[in-house]
C-alpha cells in the first residue's frame, strides 16, 4: 500500500472503526450501500443486501479478533 497512501489511511480508519458493534454495523452499512443487488428466484435484492451486511459484519468481528491475537 505504499503506493497508494489513500487506501493505507482507509484501512487504518477501518481497523479503528472494526474496534467495536457498533462501528462493524456501521462499515457494514457503508460498504453494502456502494452495492447494486439484484433478484431472481434464490433470493430478492433486499435479502441480499440483508445478508451482506451480516457476513461483512460477521468478517469484520473475525478480522478485529485475528488482529487481537
Amino acid at each position: 500500500m505504499q503506493d497508494h497512501p489513500e487506501l493505507a489511511e482507509l484501512a487504518d480508519q477501518w481497523m479503528e472503526q472494526i474496534k467495536d458493534d457498533e462501528g462493524r454495523k456501521k462499515l457494514a452499512d457503508e460498504v453494502t450501500g456502494q452495492m447494486n443487488f439484484g433478484s431472481n428466484m434464490r433470493g430478492s435484492a433486499a435479502y441480499r443486501e440483508q445478508l451482506s451486511k451480516v457476513l461483512l459484519r460477521r468478517g469484520f468481528e473475525q478480522l478485529e479478533e485475528r488482529r487481537e491475537k
